[in-house]
C-alpha cells in the first residue's frame, strides 16, 4: 500500500490506475462501461470524475429500436424519410447534426440529434428544421 501525501501528478496517475481497475469490476458486474474522466487536484484534495454508459451491444439494440420507431412515426409528423432518413447528417444553425431518433412528446424539439463535430448526444431540433426548412423571404416590391 502506498500512502499519498500530498497529491501530485505522479500519485494521481497511480491512483487513477487503481480506481479504473475497481470501476472495471463494477462495470463488469452491471454490464455497463465506466471510464474515469480527468479530475482536479490540490496538494490536499483530489476530485475525480467518471462516466458510466451502456455497453456497445446495448447501444446497438437501442439504436435499432430508435431507427424502427423513427421510420414508423416520422412520416406521421410530416417528415419525408426518403429525404431525411435515420442517421442523415443535416445542417442547422452553425452546426451539423446526425438524426438519431424522435421524441414526439417534445413540442419544441421532437427530432433527436447528435452534434457531429464532437459526437455529443442529447440535442433536439424543431420539426421545421426538416419539414419547413428555411422560410422563404417575401418578395419586396420595387
Amino acid at each position: 500500500m502506498t500512502v499519498v501525501t500530498p497529491f501530485s501528478r505522479e500519485s494521481i496517475r497511480d491512483l487513477n490506475k487503481d480506481i479504473q481497475d475497481a470501476l472495471n469490476e463494477v462495470a463488469k458486474k452491471h454490464g455497463i462501461e465506466i471510464r474515469l474522466q480527468p479530475g482536479t487536484f490540490y496538494p490536499q484534495t483530489y476530485n475525480g470524475k467518471f462516466e458510466a454508459s451502456m455497453s456497445q451491444k446495448d447501444k446497438t439494440l437501442l439504436a435499432d429500436a430508435d431507427q424502427t420507431y423513427y421510420n414508423e412515426v416520422a412520416p406521421k409528423l410530416g417528415i419525408d424519410i426518403t429525404k431525411f432518413p435515420f442517421g442523415k447528417v443535416v445542417e442547422y444553425g452553425r452546426d451539423r447534426y446526425q438524426i438519431t431518433g424522435l421524441q414526439p412528446n417534445s413540442k419544441k424539439y421532437p427530432i433527436k440529434v447528435m452534434r457531429v463535430r464532437d459526437r455529443k448526444d442529447g440535442f433536439g431540433l424543431p420539426l421545421q428544421a426538416l419539414i419547413g426548412g428555411v422560410p422563404e423571404l417575401p418578395e419586396i416590391p420595387v
